[in-house]
């Protein structure tokens, strides 16, 4: 299977997309068991090896080594160098990141979710399904070695098991609504509550190649490779929440003079308390309006589109056109022709115009369009902006 051709329901498979949202989306993990072969076109360990000898791309920020908990020390597996920018910077060396892999540590590489056309294409569609931008981290383990303790992810987890075997606790405890980066996030805790939050182990698990694993966040979990050497995809998907959508007002404020205006001092109570009930006021004012509520779902909306999916079509200088499938075909009343181009379109959750043009190579690129555009007014595309 292609990375083009796995959508989101031929990565559940055979559970149904309805029995995820309802069964296991934000309440339960779930584990799909897959043929070897159905990942080996979207990552192996030579697509692994080749973005690692892309080595002026990686810092101690992008690539990280675990062992047995805590991530090690940028000095333990990189050198200073001038980097690609002129600045100072952390540079892996090679010399030293074998030699902790020789040790037994976790490799990580992390930001790669636009690094190759498969995985743009897994996060581009992962993120049309929630929504949301998202992030792919990549795994390389080692037998008997445990990269990370039990802990809770702040995202929703897809991980897709690319080589070897690794056995994974899913544990009964959860953190409720974790937000990174703040006291709600996983190592703002203390290991004493960790101990106590995560409970008994729910189910263990064995992955192997082709195997999909789903971790709703704040669920706990550990993984140990249990071959010689394992590589996993873990994808994020990074919600936005009520903490956002204030972060963004809080931003916007500042154009408001009241805001701008110093606060009463404390020890005049009745000036102080006016002050700031006119203040508070004035947020649930901004709070309530429409034209909040249209900002937020615009950014989500802008933020849902703007790191994977397809932008250039290159010697085009016309801007890609991207369309987001959003509902089932409306079969009811519709010609053979526009048929057989709503058939095609169902069985993804995104496409672009040279996809279209590629499927559809002798049709006339009008007579296309014009099939898109009866689909669209149907309900079944929507155009987005790339």
């Amino acid at each position: 299977m292609t990375a083009r051709d796995l959508t989101f329901q031929r990565l559940l498979d055979p559970v149904s997309r309805d029995a995820f949202d309802s069964d296991y989306r934000d309440r339960r993990h779930l584990h799909v068991p897959g043929s070897e072969s159905k990942f080996a076109e979207i990552f192996s360990w030579d697509a692994f090896n080749a973005l690692l000898d892309m080595s002026t791309l990686w810092s101690s920020q992008t690539m990280s080594l675990a062992f047995n908990g805590p991530t090690l020390a940028a000095e333990d597996y990189c050198i200073p160098v001038d980097g690609r920018d002129g600045h100072p910077a952390m540079q892996p060396d090679r010399a030293k990141v074998m030699q902790q892999i020789r040790a037994g540590a976790t490799l990580v590489l992390n930001l790669t979710e636009s690094l190759t056309p498969e995985l743009a294409h897994i996060a581009g569609m992962l993120q049309v399904v929630y929504g949301c931008p998202l992030k792919c981290n990549i795994y390389c383990s080692w037998q008997e070695q445990k990269g990370f303790q039990a802990h809770f992810d702040h995202t929703d987890v897809f991980v897709l098991h690319i080589a070897g075997r690794k056995h994974w606790n899913l544990y009964e405890g959860r953190f409720e609504q974790p937000v990174s980066s703040t006291e709600f996030a996983f190592t703002s805790l203390p290991k004493e509550f960790h101990d106590e939050k995560k409970g008994p182990i729910a189910e263990e698990l064995e992955l192997t190649p082709g195997d999909l694993l789903y971790i709703p966040k704040g669920q706990y979990h550990d993984a140990l490779a249990s071959s010689e050497a394992t590589l996993h995809l873990t994808f994020g998907v990074i919600q936005p929440n009520g903490v956002d959508l204030l972060g963004i007002i809080g931003r916007s404020l500042a154009e408001d003079p009241m805001f701008r205006a110093p606060l009463p001092h404390f020890d005049d109570t009745a000036a102080h308390d006016a002050h700031v009930e006119k203040l508070v006021a004035r947020i649930a004012e901004i709070v309530g309006m429409r034209s909040t509520r249209d900002y937020m779902r615009n950014y989500q909306q802008g933020t849902s589109t703007m790191e994977c999916l397809p932008v250039f079509d290159l010697p085009s200088p016309q801007a890609i056109d991207l369309y987001w499938v959003r509902g089932a075909a409306p079969f009811a009343g519709l010609s053979d022709e526009d048929r057989e181009v709503a058939d095609w379109v169902a069985g993804r959750e995104y496409f672009t115009t040279a996809d279209l043009t590629r499927a559809f190579g002798l049709w006339d690129g009008l007579r296309l369009a014009q099939v898109i555009d009866r689909l669209a007014a149907a309900g079944m595309v929507e155009r987005r902006e790339g």
